[in-house]
């Protein structure tokens, strides 16, 4: 045991740590799809089209997810995965060439 830290002999081996980290992404990505499927319930299809781009972005670019480990997450074909994602880069690029309304109002303040 090492002096001082008391926790040290019960932390989980390495292979144990990829186990668990790999069991809560499947549990996070089950979520988004999940919250994802509860926001397009009522709403219009351009609603619910970019409440799913942003969930297949969140996959695999923040992730780090595959196309495919993402088309079995989301039980799809791989070119709604493709497309999702292309649509949603497009829209981050031209959000961002936007000029920012809240950050001029407030420099005014």
């Amino acid at each position: 045991m090492v002096e001082g830290c008391s926790g040290v002999d019960s932390l989980p081996e390495h292979d144990d740590v990829d186990e668990q980290s790999e069991r809560a992404e499947l549990v996070l990505s089950a979520s988004l799809v999940a919250l994802a499927e509860s926001a397009c319930v009522g709403v219009d299809d351009l609603a619910c089209e970019a409440v799913s781009a942003l969930v297949s972005v969140v996959l695999t670019q923040v992730l780090g997810m595959q196309y495919d480990e993402e088309v079995e997450v989301l039980d799809g074909p791989i070119g709604t995965v493709r497309s999702r994602v292309a649509r949603a880069r497009h829209d981050l690029v031209v959000m961002m060439r936007e000029p920012d309304v809240g950050s001029a109002g407030a420099a005014a303040h």
